[in-house]
């Protein structure tokens, strides 16, 4: 027994809404000036909003990589002025680490002189 096939559903097109039919009003026929003729237009609603609540003025949004990121707030950049004391801290770590280097260096090689003699 072969399963029978499954009848294919058909879509049945829809009729389109109708539109407001343009009235026009009738000059009356004592006027010689012809009235220009009026049309009903139709009304559009307005877009959904992303509030719940309507604002009077709209907030302009950013784009932003992901919906939860909020970018961070600007800082100034750091002071430049206090460059000459940071030179002269490290101008004189150096000189303290060479010193020591030469006393370690020089300490080192009497102590090696007086074993082997």
């Amino acid at each position: 027994v072969s399963p029978s096939p499954t009848p294919e559903p058909t879509a049945t097109p829809i009729p389109p809404s109708p539109t407001p039919e343009p009235t026009v009003t009738s000059a009356p026929a004592a006027t010689s000036t012809p009235e220009p003729a009026t049309t009903v237009e139709p009304t559009t609603t307005p877009a959904p909003s992303l509030t719940p609540f309507p604002s009077a003025t709209p907030v302009p949004v950013t784009a932003t990589p992901f919906p939860t990121w909020t970018p961070l707030p600007t800082t100034p950049p750091p002071g430049t002025g206090d460059q000459g004391s940071l030179l002269i801290l490290l101008a004189t770590l150096q000189g303290l680490a060479l010193i020591l280097g030469v006393y370690l260096a020089l300490r080192r090689g009497r102590s090696d002189a007086t074993r082997i003699t």
